[in-house]
């Protein structure tokens, strides 16, 4: 990828100050799962990189308060997923974000980011659409409350303005049950964009609210008061007449390489039929659990037994936030940075310019070649390694981003010179073929045994979905997991 520079703002202020100053020329970066293969492919220009991982008033978190749920900006998808209020009060949403790409994609892709994108197909857009969901955006000007539903425009293109950054969505909290579902279409689960997605909810005054995205050049939202889609003794045909109103602005492009446009608009209907029913049923039964509630005035919340803090299971820690460097200012693109890493246990220090990515120091840098550089786009893998004991595609981590972490790699996982468990259940199974993507798949399933001890055959295969095996043997490798959870449970 070209040279550019690297801020790493500390304050909101400094971060909008950089964006005044530099303007088109300036990007921002959070994630990073869509610019930087953006900028490594030439589709994407930036002199200055803005990360924004480091603004204190943009600090992930997930809060409800006076009615609203308030999600960060900077809230990774994997953090969304697994918040019991927006699991049990926005279940939509929650389905979303567990299908956008893989499990590395979605430890490093954001909520606002996803948004900003304006990509016709962004998961978390149809369900914040049904939800009502308001986009805060902080600029020069001040604050402004965006409707997300007046945020789109068309694909890449949002109605923010000059140097605003999104730091924020909220939703109001329904003082009524709702049942709400997503549902999606796509080649493959693991990283391909959906060819549809749909979201719908039904009240309990019979308003069903659908969103569909994928089929057009941004996500659009319907609405139907007349109760008709939320009444089970409605006939087929009278569902199906006002769904195909309510669909009536899909638009697929016939360019598209993914599908069809007669594919899409055919999967847009089954899924549309198939969203009201579950989101009817899903509302039968959140007002069947919510009535002893209602009736001695109390405020719907999480499921007895749980609690209402942020994770539904336990996630590593928050990364380490690296000490403050005014990284760029005054020097050029190219001028080598200082970072600093415990990789496998060992403090590393380095410099590095601020194209290079975390795979690129790891192999040439710090001789640990067992990453490997084989797509650059975070489908297949093979880069896999944990930063802040989660994994990541090295291959779209910028190196400078991986200061103050804590990474391991493959190289990690053997000690006192022996092979750890999971690397020998790897060779007794015979997982390991040609090899070359090994170390991902070992890396992807050490972290699922550190979070699931007790994995199904399906949890398996949803958290190795992010690594691809030429060699076809994913069948052994689920083996060799499902064996070393085994051992470690005894």
């Amino acid at each position: 990828m070209r040279a550019f520079r690297y801020e790493r703002p500390t304050t909101l202020c400094e971060a909008i100050g950089l964006l005044e100053r530099h303007g088109s020329n300036a990007r921002l970066l959070a994630g990073g799962t869509d610019l930087i293969i953006g900028l490594r492919d030439r589709t994407e220009t930036a002199s200055v990189l803005v990360d924004l991982k480091h603004v204190a008033e943009l600090r992930p978190a997930i809060d409800a308060r006076e009615g609203v749920l308030r999600i960060a900006a900077t809230s990774v998808m994997t953090d969304v997923a697994a918040d019991l209020r927006v699991r049990d009060r926005f279940v939509a949403l929650a389905e979303a974000a567990a299908v956008v790409g893989s499990v590395q994609i979605r430890n490093r892709a954001t909520i606002g980011g996803n948004l900003c994108n304006a990509s016709p197909a962004a998961d978390t857009a149809t369900p914040l659409l049904v939800y009502g969901a308001i986009v805060v955006a902080a600029g020069a000007g001040g604050t402004r409350r965006i409707p997300i539903d007046e945020l789109f425009v068309r694909s890449g293109q949002t109605t923010l303005r000059h140097a605003e950054i999104v730091t924020a969505v909220e939703l109001p909290l329904a003082a009524m049950p709702v049942g709400t579902v997503h549902l999606r279409r796509t080649r493959r689960r693991g990283h391909d964009l959906a060819s549809v997605t749909l979201s719908c909810s039904v009240d309990g005054h019979g308003v069903t609210r659908i969103a569909y995205g994928s089929v057009g050049p941004r996500p659009v939202l319907a609405v139907d008061e007349s109760g008709a889609l939320a009444d089970p003794a409605s006939s087929d045909e009278a569902r199906d007449a006002i769904l195909e109103r309510m669909l009536g602005a899909a638009a697929p492009s016939p360019r598209s390489m993914r599908a069809s446009p007669e594919y899409r608009l055919a999967m847009l209907r089954v899924l549309a039929r198939r969203a009201v029913a579950i989101a009817r049923d899903r509302l039968a039964e959140r007002t069947r659990q919510e009535q002893p509630a209602m009736a001695a005035g109390r405020e719907p919340g999480p499921p007895a037994g749980t609690s209402d803090e942020r994770d539904a299971e336990p996630l590593p820690a928050a990364p380490r936030t690296p000490r403050p460097v005014a990284f760029g200012r005054g020097s050029g693109a190219e001028a080598p940075l200082p970072i600093s890493m415990v990789v496998n246990g060992r403090e590393r220090h380095l410099e590095v310019a601020p194209r290079r990515t975390l795979l690129d120091v790891l192999r040439d840098d710090l001789g640990l070649t067992g990453a490997k550089e084989c797509c650059l786009v975070g489908e297949c893998g093979a880069c896999t390694v944990a930063m802040d004991g989660r994994t990541v595609d090295a291959c779209l981590v910028l190196a400078v981003e991986a200061d103050g972490a804590d990474v391991r790699t493959v190289e990690g996982l053997a000690e006192g010179g022996r092979l750890s468990r999971l690397q020998e259940a790897f060779l007794e199974k015979g997982a390991a073929q040609c090899g070359y993507c090994i170390p991902g798949q070992l890396m992807s399933a050490r972290a699922l045994l550190d979070l699931d001890p007790h994995p199904t055959v399906a949890a398996v295969e949803e958290g190795l979905a992010g690594n691809l095996c030429r060699c076809g043997g994913y069948r052994q490798i689920a083996e060799a997991v499902l064996g070393v959870a085994e051992e470690e449970a005894r």
